[in-house]
């Protein structure tokens, strides 16, 4: 069905664009590699983390709008290079680290968090999607290709922890503002 292939492009798409211990520490940004990405993304958020990230998002967020700042589309990509990609790319943005700045972090931090939440985000979109999908069934070529880049995305969504989708899925409301950026 076709149907199933765009529920798995509008679940990563939604999920990219859309509790750890209180004693660790983000790491260094990634250079823009799928290994740095991830060891970033799957790394424990905290509570105090998170709390920092939610108070300069609606900073960054604007200062990504006034900017017009809108992320290149591409395909066959894996879910690490897109979170590289998008979030570097708002790294570069003119007014971002102002913005940071004024909201008392920097891009060291909120970067960081931003790999974590987005991740989260993500995984709790692909495991929607599985569900779904593992309902409707259906035989198609379509279908299982459909599926296979189900399971590839599944993956991805098992090695975020469970704790920083929980935690995701709890300040929804404040990281409205997530779902905005590079719209």
């Amino acid at each position: 069905m076709k149907g199933l292939k765009l529920l798995a492009v509008f679940a990563l798409v939604t999920g990219i664009f859309c509790g750890g211990t209180e004693t660790a520490e983000t790491p260094a940004q990634p250079t823009g590699s799928e290994t740095a990405v991830m060891a970033i993304a799957f790394a424990p958020l905290t509570e105090a983390e998170l709390g920092e990230f939610v108070k300069a998002l609606p900073a960054v967020s604007e200062a990504l709008e006034k900017a017009g700042y809108a992320p290149e589309d591409t395909e066959n990509e894996s879910i690490a290079a897109a979170l590289g990609r998008v979030i570097g790319g708002m790294q570069k943005v003119e007014g971002v680290e102002a913005a940071l700045k004024k909201a008392g972090t920097n891009w060291d931090k909120f970067g960081g968090v931003m790999y974590k939440v987005m991740a989260a985000s993500a995984a709790l979109g692909i495991d929607v999607a599985v569900a779904m999908a593992e309902q409707m069934g259906g035989g198609s070529s379509e279908d299982k290709e459909a599926m296979e880049e189900l399971e590839q995305a599944k993956e991805f969504a098992a090695k975020v922890p469970q704790a920083n989708k929980e935690m995701v899925m709890e300040h929804m409301d404040e990281l409205e503002a997530l779902g905005a950026l590079g719209r």
